[in-house]
């Protein structure tokens, strides 16, 4: 699955992923490891968490 970023996002945390609007980014899981609302994807070479709220699935 693919998603698009809706919003700029800047990372908090090791895990979470930074991206800007308009990146592509390719969805792993979605609720990973049971974290509601947070999707595992990965933008190039990186993986990380991800705001499901700051993405849409294309």
């Amino acid at each position: 699955m693919l998603a698009v970023a809706i919003y700029n996002n800047q990372s908090e945390s090791e895990e979470e992923l930074q991206f800007k609007k308009g990146d592509v980014l390719a969805v792993l899981d979605i609720n990973f490891n049971g974290l509601n609302g947070w999707w595992l994807c990965r933008r190039g070479e990186e993986i990380g968490l991800v705001p499901g709220n700051r993405v849409e699935l294309i």
